[in-house]
């Protein structure tokens, strides 16, 4: 299947990454922040929920990221859980998850691609006008993935 496959993981462990990326297609956000002239921007995957446990059990299975709870937006709604991770751990999580995305493994792939551009390049240094222009070119693409609308990042449905 994938390298991750090959290693010491155990049955348990990876039914665990299977079931975060059956959250990560149908709640989750994979996004990538603007490139700047000394900093090409870093990945966000991020899943809200209003199940706290649930929440929890993402940061466990995955070692990484941070949890915030969000007030509720109206009277009438739950208060909110917020999972996320950046950058590389967020990489190693997609990189974990990818063999069992479906809806949002276009998404994935084009964060570590990202990642791996990201890698890279030397931190501190002005960034290459090719890399940022790479760069760019894949958070378009990511923006029209994630537009909303018909769920194939086509934009509204008609």
């Amino acid at each position: 299947m994938n390298d991750m496959f090959e290693s010491d993981l155990t049955r348990q462990e990876i039914a665990a990454w299977a079931w975060l990326a059956g959250l990560i297609d149908g709640e989750g956000w994979i996004g990538l922040s603007q490139p700047h002239e000394h900093s090409l921007g870093q990945i966000f995957l991020r899943i809200i929920m209003t199940s706290q446990k649930t929440v929890e059990r993402i940061k466990e299975i995955s070692h990484v990221g941070s949890i915030r709870q969000l007030p509720p937006q109206k009277s009438h709604h739950k208060t909110a859980y917020s999972w996320q991770a950046e950058s590389r751990e967020a990489a190693g999580v997609l990189r974990r998850c990818l063999p069992f995305l479906v809806t949002k493994k276009s998404q994935a792939e084009l964060a570590l691609e990202d990642a791996e551009i990201t890698r890279l390049q030397p931190r501190g240094l002005t960034v290459p006008f090719g890399l940022r222009a790479r760069r760019e070119k894949l958070r378009e693409s990511m923006r029209q993935l994630n537009a909303k609308g018909r769920g194939d990042g086509s934009g509204p449905e008609r």
